[in-house]
């Protein structure tokens, strides 16, 4: 046993030889703790890339409820849109037609008030002798112009009615 003791010894005195694994170890050693502070970071690098994709999730679900929501009101805004056209377009139709028919009125009221002076002229020629007037036809409102046709009528209701009456006392 001696001979392994002072083996051992021999071993010991010689440092050298155990500089070398100290340098092994104590490279062991720095390496350990560099794969576990790496081990850290990963799993930190993990909690922070999951931590931002639940955010990116959650940004993009927003994102997805604004859109749907202002797809909503897009369509919203296009019904109002096209009811407030069809309601234009109706409005304008109406106008359209009632335009027509103001400029039908008053060309019919343009022709009526010429016919009425026209029939008035004519017949107030007729009269003119009887009543012996200096007013013109053209100068008097519609309603004067009328009361002339209307004696007009009553003239040749007379005139009418006497000639009636005098063909059926020839018949008779």
């Amino acid at each position: 046993m001696m001979q392994f003791q002072f083996y051992l010894e021999s071993v010991c005195k010689t440092e050298s030889s155990f500089s070398e694994i100290e340098k092994i170890v104590e490279r062991y050693e720095r390496l350990m703790y560099a794969n576990n502070h790496l081990k850290s970071e990963i799993e930190k690098s993990k909690q922070e890339t999951m931590s931002i994709n639940y955010r990116v999730k959650k940004e993009k679900e927003d994102r997805q409820n604004k859109i749907f929501e202002l797809n909503s009101q897009l369509v919203q805004t296009r019904k109002e849109l096209d009811r407030i056209q069809k309601e234009r377009r109706s409005k304008e139709d109406l106008f359209l037609v009632q335009d027509r028919l103001k400029t039908r009125t008053e060309r019919l009221i343009g022709n009526l008030e010429m016919s009425i002076r026209n029939l008035s002229a004519r017949c107030d020629m007729t009269r003119m002798y009887k009543v012996g007037r200096k007013v013109k036809v053209e100068e008097m409102d519609p309603l004067q112009q009328l009361d002339i046709i209307q004696l007009r009528l009553l003239d040749l209701l007379y005139i009418k009615q006497a000639a009636s009456d005098s063909m059926s006392s020839k018949n008779s």
